[in-house]
């Protein structure tokens, strides 16, 4: 019954790749999931990182204006005007916070945009993983098809294959019995049996007709391994009788 392994392999490695299918979406949504998880979390810390460097930024304000309000005062009380000296002090007081909340700005801003930069590549690279496993999925189900067809195009072949052998057993072998009628009246020779020809010859029938289209087929032309003429073959033999 060697029409049998085509078949059972067929759908044996249809169930295969099927799963494999499945494990390749699940893989494909687990890259993606954990890349939109890196970059959700970066989104995260940048919006609290911002967060800081306005708070800073508002407190640094504060610390200009006072100690802006702090050097005009100190001049005030030395007698000198908010003109020459007096200008002077307050205005490289006022020029070195306004340095640093420009330098705080800015760095602020870099690590902003290099966290958003981060967040779409992390996310374009979760969208092509997950792109990926669908092509690759795509694959698994159309080689699961061929494999489904494979085998359903030899269980065609074995039934043909079965039904034409098993009808050609049992006129083999009625021939050979009308043909022989005397000498079987005689107990020269054995009555062929007409049920045991009629299963040997749905049997070896079967045989050669599934394992031929296994063969002939482009979906399980790598079970069959060309067995085919040999089960073809073994099929022309039956119902002969030495």
């Amino acid at each position: 019954m060697g029409f049998i392994s085509p078949i059972i392999g067929g759908i044996s490695e249809a169930r295969q790749y099927s799963t494999q299918k499945k494990m390749a979406l699940a893989n494909g949504q687990a890259q993606k999931n954990a890349a939109y998880a890196q970059a959700t979390a970066s989104e995260q810390a940048s919006k609290a990182q911002l967060q800081v460097t306005a708070e800073n930024l508002a407190r640094m304000a504060g610390n200009r204006r006072r100690e802006k309000g702090a050097a005009r005062n100190a001049n005030a009380a030395t007698g000198f005007t908010s003109e020459g000296s007096g200008s002077t002090a307050e205005a490289i007081t006022d020029k070195v916070h306004a340095q640093a909340m420009a330098d705080l700005a800015r760095s602020g801003s870099t690590e902003s945009l290099n966290a958003f930069d981060q967040q779409v590549a992390a996310r374009r690279q979760g969208d092509m993983a997950m792109r990926a496993a669908e092509i690759e999925a795509q694959q698994y189900a159309a080689m699961a098809k061929a494999s489904r067809t494979g085998a359903f195009i030899s269980a065609l072949g074995a039934v043909a294959g079965g039904v034409y052998g098993g009808i050609d057993g049992y006129l083999r072998a009625d021939e050979f019995n009308k043909d022989n009628a005397d000498a079987i009246k005689a107990g020269t020779v054995k009555k062929a049996s007409l049920f045991d020809f009629s299963v040997r010859g749905a049997m070896q029938g079967g045989d050669a007709g599934g394992g031929l289209l296994a063969a002939t087929n482009p979906f399980t032309a790598a079970y069959a391994g060309q067995s085919w003429q040999r089960n073809l073959n073994g099929y022309l033999n039956v119902g002969k009788i030495k």
